[in-house]
């Protein structure tokens, strides 16, 4: 199974049809379609019905639906671990309240905020 055609599947169930679902990807409607009859020939199954209105998961490719979206999750990981790009906020935070709702609901979730993101100026 290849990676590049599972982005291909959890493109289109996004979009649900091809054409979307190329430009999400910047690839043409034409690869979309070869690559997804790749995948659904690779796992045995057909993964999508297809509508006038788009494509539509079948019950096998809903079920698969969850695991590729794990696969996403570890290879974005597997991404910024490789270009060193840590998951941090950083920058100016501009917040505009109430008084009283600044005082006494606001202040101390600033302070947990403030802790967890020392880049964040508040």
């Amino acid at each position: 199974m290849d990676w590049s055609d599972v982005r291909v599947f959890l493109a289109i169930s996004r979009e649900g049809t091809l054409c979307a679902a190329a430009r999400h990807l910047g690839r043409t409607q034409p690869t979309m379609g070869r690559r997804l009859k790749a995948l659904e020939e690779s796992v045995g199954h057909k993964l999508f019905r297809r509508t006038i209105d788009g494509f539509v998961l079948t019950e096998e490719g809903a079920a698969l639906v969850v695991h590729a979206e794990r696969m996403e999750e570890e290879v974005l990981i597997f991404q910024r671990q490789l270009t060193g790009e840590e998951q941090t906020l950083e920058g100016l935070l501009r917040i505009t309240s109430s008084d009283w709702f600044g005082t006494h609901l606001l202040s101390p979730v600033l302070v947990e905020f403030a802790t967890l993101y020392p880049h964040v100026a508040i």
